[in-house]
């Protein structure tokens, strides 16, 4: 609220990435959710990192719409998010992208970060 006061858009959102993250982690409480819900908890993660790594990476996610119903385990896609971003642009200054995709193979979504 204070930082919606003072005009600090930049710390409102990350509050409310946070906020969205928290929520997500005690709501969900099954072992699958849909993978929608998975991308959307990941960009959270990825706004606030992006904040850490200020100008270092930006972000592409190529998910087909088609896989977005499909139910995965929860945190899916965070170990490879965050050791993409915490190993892939260490000592970086810019430049880096990370590109998340995934992509089914009979009965199995395949995830990629690069």
């Amino acid at each position: 609220m204070m930082a919606i006061m003072n005009d600090d858009h930049e710390t409102s959102e990350l509050i409310v990435s946070l906020s969205e993250m928290l929520h997500y982690s005690f709501k969900n409480t099954s072992e699958k959710i849909p993978l929608s819900d998975e991308i959307q908890w990941t960009i959270n993660y990825i706004n606030i990192m992006s904040r850490r790594f200020e100008g270092v990476f930006d972000t592409k996610i190529e998910i087909p719409n088609e896989l977005l119903i499909y139910k995965v385990p929860k945190f899916f896609l965070q170990p490879i998010v965050e050791n993409s971003i915490l190993h892939g642009f260490e000592g970086m200054s810019g430049g880096g992208i990370l590109r998340l995709s995934a992509e089914r193979l009979e009965d199995t979504i395949i995830r990629y970060a690069e």
